[in-house]
């Protein structure tokens, strides 16, 4: 990952990192609506959505490593 970073660094192109989760376990506002307006059948995602940006557009990737390099921890959706 860090060659890919360092290439598109070299460009001088922004960009961003982004990368989305479930924000909580039990279901959160979207299934708690859910289950007080009667379960309705085929009710989309039940889960609140996490958002996380890993690096933002004015960041410089030097800069932005460690929440690039958080991207490798196999809990990641458990800290954000």
């Amino acid at each position: 990952m860090d060659t890919i970073l360092r290439s598109v660094g070299l460009t001088n192109i922004p960009f961003e990192i982004l990368g989305f989760s479930t924000a909580n376990w039990n279901g959160g506002k979207a299934y708690k609506q859910w289950l007080k307006t009667g379960q309705p059948k085929h009710p989309g995602r039940l889960n609140d959505v996490r958002h996380i940006i890993f690096k933002d557009f004015d960041t410089h990737w030097r800069r932005a490593r460690l929440g690039i390099a958080s991207l490798r921890k196999p809990d990641i959706s458990k800290k954000a």
